[in-house]
């Protein structure tokens, strides 16, 4: 099939032109109507979302002054302070020195003939002051100590064994308050 257009060149400009601008005319009519349908949608969605936001906002003032719900705060209160008492008494009681303990062992420890003549502990640390007649009763007492799970850290000065007798000796020593590691 033969298309002749017998038109003259300005009516054909026309034509395009007019093509044109219907078509820019659809297009511009179409983004418009999608357009307005997104805002009265996303109005939509906005009401919609402050009638929920305020229904939840009365929810929670109604709710937090009810009664019940006071008292049940206050019992959580009072149990974060029970709590934290407890927690105490338990730093407390893991602090806690059985001194008859330390003391027992730390006698089992002295050999015969040595006795002290000072005794003075600050926090796990011990210092002796004391008297052994002869240097192998001292090194068998310090011997003892290091040999003793209770006790660590042991030391004593290179004076303690200047003498060969009646040694006035100073130790000392950490010791582990916990009984189950002895």
């Amino acid at each position: 099939m033969i298309n002749l257009n017998l038109l003259p060149p300005e009516e054909k400009e026309a034509l395009v032109f007019e093509k044109l601008r219907r078509q820019i005319l659809f297009l511009g009519r179409a983004v418009f109507f999608l357009l307005l349908i997104f805002i009265v949608l996303a109005f939509s969605l906005y009401f919609h979302l402050a009638i929920i936001l305020g229904a939840q906002t009365e929810l929670i003032k109604a709710t937090k002054s009810s009664q019940e719900i006071q008292r049940l705060e206050k019992n959580e209160e009072d149990v974060r302070v029970i709590n934290s008492g407890i927690s105490k008494i338990y730093d407390i009681q893991n602090k806690f020195v059985l001194w008859s303990e330390v003391l027992t062992d730390l006698m089992n420890s002295i050999p015969q003939g040595v006795y002290f003549q000072s005794f003075s502990g600050q926090g796990s640390q011990i210092t002796i002051s004391g008297f052994a007649p002869t240097r192998e009763g001292f090194l068998n007492f310090e011997e003892s100590l290091k040999k003793n799970k209770r006790f660590y850290d042991v030391y004593s000065p290179v004076s303690n064994l200047i003498k060969k007798t009646d040694i006035d000796f100073s130790i000392s020593f950490k010791f582990n308050p916990s009984p189950s590691d002895n």
